[in-house]
C-alpha cells in the first residue's frame, strides 16, 4: 500500500508538470471555478521539487495569475520575481516575458502606472521575436489598459488590435483579445463597432471569464448607442451573478454597468448601487486601480450635466476598421437568446 501511495505521488507530480494539467486549470478558471483551480495548483505544486524546471515555472506563472485575481497581490508579485530570476539564470526569454507581463499587471492593479509601463514595454519588445510569438498577444493585451489609463485611446486600440491579430488562429485567445478591442473601441467613441464585438463574444456562448466583461461592455455599448432595451437586458443578467464568481472580472463588469446605468439616465442611487458593488469587490481583493476608477465615476456623478455629452470619437487607422468589418454583424435575436441562457 505504501508503494502504491508513493507511485501515485510520483504520478501526481509528473501530471502537475504537464501542459494538460495547466489547460485543465485554465478551463476551470474559464468556468468560474478559480478558487478550486488555485487550490489544486497549490496542492500539486507542493509535490514538485523547486528549481529551474521550465514546466514548473509555467505552472507558477499560472498560480501567480490566480493569486492576483483572488486578491493575493503580494504573493503574485513574489511568484513573478521567482520566474524573472529563473529566466535570468537560464537565459530564457519566455520566462522573462511571462514575469514582465505579470509585473506590469501588478503595477496596474496598484495604480503604479509608470512602473507598469516599464514592464509592459520590456514585454512587448522581447515578445516581438518570432520564437515568442505566442506571448506577443499577451504582452499587447497587458498594454491596453495602461494606454487607456493614460488617455491614449488610439494606442490602446492598436495594442488590442495587435493582440487580436497575434491570436486570431487560436479561437479562445482571440476572444480575449476581441473583448479588449471592443473595450478600446468603446473608449474611442465607436459604440456600434464595440457592440458588434461584444455581441460576437456573447453569441458564441463563452465561458464565465468572458461572459462577465462581455456583459458589462455590451450593456455600456448598447446604452451609448441608443439600444436601451438590450442594455437593460444585459444589466439584468449581470445583476444575478454571484459575488464569489471571478471577482476581478465581476468588479470590472460592475463598473461598466454603473457607466451604462448613467448613460441610460438612471438615478444616482442606481449608479451608486453598481459602483458600490464594484468597490466592495475591489477593496476586498486589492484591486486599487478599479477603486480609483470608481472614485472617478463618483466625481463625474457629482457634476453630471443635465444633458449627457456624447463621447468624442477618435480617428482609427484603416487597418483596424477593415479587420473589424470581417466580424459577423450583430444578430439581435441570437444575442437575446444568449442573454436569456445565462444563468
Amino acid at each position: 500500500m505504501l508503494s502504491d501511495a508513493r507511485t501515485a505521488g510520483v504520478a501526481s507530480a509528473a501530471s502537475a508538470r504537464s501542459p494538460e494539467f495547466r489547460l485543465l486549470l485554465e478551463k476551470m478558471e474559464d468556468h468560474g471555478a478559480i478558487e478550486l483551480a488555485d487550490v489544486m495548483a497549490g496542492h500539486f505544486a507542493s509535490q514538485l521539487a523547486p528549481g529551474n524546471d521550465i514546466e514548473v515555472l509555467r505552472l507558477l506563472a499560472l498560480r501567480a495569475r490566480f493569486a492576483w485575481k483572488l486578491g493575493r497581490v503580494e504573493s503574485a508579485e513574489k511568484f513573478y520575481r521567482v520566474i524573472e530570476r529563473s529566466g535570468a539564470d537560464l537565459e530564457n526569454d519566455e520566462l522573462r516575458a511571462r514575469a514582465w507581463i505579470g509585473r506590469s499587471i501588478i503595477g496596474l492593479l496598484r495604480g503604479n502606472y509608470p512602473d507598469a509601463r516599464v514592464w509592459v514595454r520590456r514585454a512587448t519588445t522581447i515578445t516581438a521575436r518570432p520564437a515568442l510569438h505566442g506571448l506577443h498577444g499577451l504582452a499587447h493585451s497587458a498594454a491596453v489598459p495602461l494606454a487607456a489609463a493614460g488617455g491614449d485611446v488610439t494606442g490602446a486600440t492598436m495594442h488590442a488590435w495587435q493582440a487580436w491579430q497575434a491570436w486570431r488562429e487560436h479561437p479562445s485567445l482571440a476572444d480575449d483579445a476581441l473583448i479588449l478591442l471592443a473595450r478600446a473601441l468603446l473608449d474611442a467613441g465607436e459604440a456600434s463597432m464595440a457592440r458588434a464585438c461584444f455581441a460576437s463574444i456573447l453569441g458564441a456562448s463563452p465561458k464565465w471569464r468572458r461572459i462577465l466583461p462581455a456583459l458589462g461592455g455590451y450593456a455600456l455599448a448598447c446604452a451609448t448607442s441608443a439600444r436601451p432595451i438590450q442594455a437593460r437586458a444585459a444589466l439584468a443578467q449581470l445583476q444575478r451573478v454571484e459575488p464569489t464568481r471571478l471577482p476581478f472580472e465581476l468588479a470590472s463588469a460592475c463598473l461598466d454597468a454603473a457607466l451604462a446605468t448613467r448613460a441610460l439616465q438612471g438615478t444616482r442611487d442606481e449608479v451608486a448601487s453598481w459602483s458600490d458593488r464594484a468597490v466592495r469587490l475591489a477593496v476586498a481583493h486589492g484591486y486599487h486601480e478599479l477603486v480609483y476608477r470608481a472614485e472617478q465615476l463618483q466625481v463625474a456623478e457629482d457634476t453630471r450635466p443635465a444633458v449627457p455629452r456624447p463621447p468624442r470619437a477618435v480617428p482609427l487607422p484603416d487597418t483596424v476598421r477593415e479587420s473589424i468589418r470581417a466580424i459577423e454583424p450583430e444578430d439581435a435575436l441570437r444575442i437575446t437568446a444568449a442573454l436569456l441562457a445565462i444563468a
